[in-house]
């Protein structure tokens, strides 16, 4: 019992630091994304902020695919847990968990994730992991938005609080450590146009 709450501890906590990352990474992507008026679109339309802004996008990517990507290779990935507590046989609240609805839940979310998913690893392993030949392709092909991945990281979210509850009987509480009301983008507008009035004087 110990070596598998250990081994559950350990994916759980690798996972939350995987999520950590993604999740971060796509605030500020969205972030350099969204201009709230005609200076502060200049900037975001600018070479260096597109740059980060699609750097950002992509960390997100990478990350994400780690803990939904059903592999024999990826150890930090929900499917991990569920192979593990399955194989297990566990008794949780005196309840088989390959039996109990909570876990069929969880097998269900995945499964709702898997289209999002599907782009997700073939971005990641055609264009930004590995560059694929035929790319212009590839990205007319794949069919990503913010909206999706914000869809993807609630139920990544929401996995991560529910695994950590029911297998370790313990709270998760997200902790934003980057993402902490920036002001990067308005920074850069208000310096702009100071420099431009001064200029002007």
């Amino acid at each position: 019992m110990d070596n598998f709450k250990n081994n559950l501890t350990t994916i759980l906590d690798n996972i939350s630091n995987i999520y950590t990352v993604a999740n971060e990474s796509y605030l500020f992507s969205k972030y350099f994304n969204s201009g709230k008026n005609d200076s502060e679109i200049r900037i975001i339309e600018s070479p260096s902020i597109r740059f980060l802004k699609h750097s950002m996008w992509r960390i997100c990517i990478i990350e994400l695919d780690k803990v939904f990507k059903k592999s024999d290779n990826h150890h930090f990935s929900f499917y991990e847990i569920t192979n593990i507590v399955k194989q297990a046989n566990l008794k949780t609240y005196h309840t088989n968990l390959d039996n109990n609805s909570l876990f069929l839940k969880w097998v269900k979310d995945l499964s709702k994730a898997k289209s999002t998913v599907t782009e997700i690893n073939k971005l990641r392993n055609k264009l930004y992991a590995h560059t694929d030949r035929n790319k212009t392709a590839l990205i007319e092909e794949i069919n990503l938005d913010y909206s999706k991945i914000e869809e993807l990281l609630e139920i990544c979210l929401l996995l991560i609080k529910e695994m950590n509850l029911i297998l370790l009987d313990r709270a998760y509480l997200e902790n934003r450590i980057y993402f902490r009301n920036p002001k990067i983008v308005e920074s850069l507008a208000n310096h702009s146009a100071t420099t431009r009035k001064q200029l002007k004087n």
